[in-house]
């Protein structure tokens, strides 16, 4: 077995939202607890990272905010990677001065719009409000002469799933104790009684279940 690690990419990842939080060097004592996470970024295919709030604990009962970044962009330039970071520390910011910059919905508005441009992005107005950021000249400046990305660190990136694409169809077979029909994946063994009462009866199935 040959592994490929994300370990790298993950580490820059943390690496980065250290830096870009600490851009602002006029920041409080007490300092916000974050995870950063590397994780897919599923049906929502115009997302590139996310801010949640709270959305870790620990053993001790101390929450913790998750900073993501979507595994499907870690193609693009590395620049533009850590503008992605860049923009949801903006969130993470705005969150500790408790500025609303989102809807429910996850549209931006105009206080996430003046917080993302102090920060060096320039922000799009599009369907998502002004959720669309990359990084100004500026801020490309400074995170190439600065932070200096790893760019071997981002070798591996999830493929996307195809606009349009289908998930595949699995074959299964039909298993049946008399009372109850189930579905198994074709070609596994189900070795399972029946646990009503009533019947007891051992799950069988024909040879060459039909596909669902």
């Amino acid at each position: 077995l040959q592994l490929a690690s994300i370990r790298p990419a993950l580490a820059e990842l943390e690496r980065a939202a250290v830096w870009a939080y600490g851009r602002d060097g006029d920041r409080d004592a007490t300092l916000p607890k974050v995870v950063v996470t590397l994780q897919t970024r599923g049906k929502k295919r115009e997302r590139c990272a996310h801010f949640l709030a709270d959305a870790w604990s620990s053993r001790e009962g101390e929450s913790l905010h998750e900073l993501n970044v979507s595994a499907e962009v870690l193609h693009q330039d590395p620049v533009q990677i850590v503008a992605h970071v860049v923009h949801e520390v903006v969130h993470l910011t705005n969150h500790d001065c408790g500025i609303k910059d989102c809807s429910k919905g996850g549209r931006h508005n105009a206080e996430f719009r003046d917080a993302a441009e102090s920060a060096g992005l320039v922000a799009t107005q599009g369907k998502n409000g002004w959720g669309s950021t990359v990084a100004g000249p500026e801020l490309v400046t400074e995170i190439e002469k600065d932070f200096r990305p790893d760019v071997a660190a981002f070798m591996l990136a999830k493929n996307a799933l195809k606009e349009g694409e289908k998930k595949p169809r699995v074959s299964t077979a039909k298993w049946t104790c008399g009372c109850t029909v189930v579905r198994v994946a074709a070609g596994v063994t189900l070795n399972a009684t029946c646990g009503k009462e009533s019947c007891g009866n051992p799950f069988t199935t024909k040879e060459g279940g039909q596909t669902q």
